[in-house]
């Protein structure tokens, strides 16, 4: 592995690469978080807000990513032989279940707000019933 004299990685690094675009994806979340809060902040846009939770969790997964290629970057030691390159892998499953976590709060908030959900009917039904002329 290429890098400084002190052991640290350098430009050169097999990793930089990666690093640099886990540093750039970091950066690029956190601007669209501001942005997006902002002008969601400004027009009053509920889409543009919720636009900026989904940014959150992308600034996560991207902090998770970073991490982890920092520290897979790392050589062996004597606590890991064969070095800290699996811990990538970890990363990418962190990341698949910050998406199904995603998925599942969708779907939770949309049979809840579903016209066809039991409880949207029993207030339909209770509305109606109280407005209907005696």
């Amino acid at each position: 592995m290429s890098g400084s004299a002190d052991g640290t990685p350098g430009a050169g690094a097999p990793g930089a690469s990666k690093l640099g675009a886990a540093g750039v994806s970091v950066a690029s979340n956190s601007a669209l978080i501001v942005l997006k809060l902002v002008a969601g902040a400004v027009t009053g846009s509920v889409a543009v807000l919720t636009e900026a939770v989904h940014s959150c969790i992308d600034l996560i997964a991207s902090v998770v990513a970073f991490l982890s290629v920092r520290k897979a970057d790392e050589p062996a030691d004597a606590d890991h032989l064969y070095g800290h390159e699996k811990l990538e892998n970890l990363a990418a499953a962190i990341e698949g279940v910050l998406i199904l976590l995603g998925a599942g709060v969708i779907v939770s908030v949309l049979t809840q707000s579903s016209p066809y959900s039991n409880r949207s009917n029993r207030s339909r039904r209770a509305g109606s019933a109280s407005a209907a002329p005696s």
